[in-house]
């Protein structure tokens, strides 16, 4: 990155993450009293599993560790493997979508996101990406663009989206006057999980 003119918003980000989580992943360590020189197998194992998913980013920290001579050689941080993770039933797929969609527990924040991963089985980094560029919302119609394709949200997949519009959140600040981000973050220029 030192060779580049200028470093991308998403290069900064990414290299953001690796730090925080090879800070958190030390921080597991010294919890545990475990120092890095006498790092093995099973504690990184732990410490992945302990962890969440992001803390497999910590093989970047492991690998400049390892080539520094700061940690034993020969650790490995295992690789997520897709299609590993708990799949629903059909009938807690459909009480799940029947929580998101009856509006009584989740916000419309959350209730908009859901419906993205649950309904049309969005990536959550790409739901969280959206801006208002990416919804029209109509008296008539609700539409979100999803990989370049329009979508219809009808009645009831609608209501969260109208309601986010009319009260979209965290634009109470100075960080938010005019944020184009359908879920904003608490910061300025930042999406947040929802």
């Amino acid at each position: 990155m030192n060779e580049l003119e200028a470093v991308s918003h998403g290069t900064f980000l990414r290299s953001k993450q690796t730090v925080t989580v090879a800070i958190n992943f030390l921080n597991w360590l010294h919890d545990r009293e475990i120092p890095l020189e006498d790092l093995q197998q099973a504690d990184v194992d732990d410490g992945v599993r302990d962890g969440p998913t992001t803390r497999l980013i910590a093989d970047r920290f492991l690998n400049w560790a390892m080539g520094n001579r700061i940690a034993p050689s020969g650790l490995k941080v295992p690789r997520h493997r897709r299609g590993t993770s708990t799949k629903l039933s059909g009938a807690d797929q459909d009480a799940a979508l029947g929580q998101v969609v009856d509006g009584k527990s989740l916000s419309a924040r959350d209730r908009a996101a859901a419906i993205l991963v649950l309904v049309f089985g969005q990536q959550l980094e790409d739901v969280v990406a959206l801006t208002w560029d990416n919804i029209t919302v109509t008296d008539h119609l609700v539409t979100v663009k999803l990989g370049g394709f329009e979508i219809a949200l009808n009645d009831p997949l609608d209501a969260p989206r109208r309601d986010l519009k009319a009260k979209p959140g965290h634009d109470q600040t100075a960080a938010h006057p005019n944020s184009n981000w359908l879920f904003r973050g608490h910061s300025p220029a930042s999406t947040s999980t929802p």
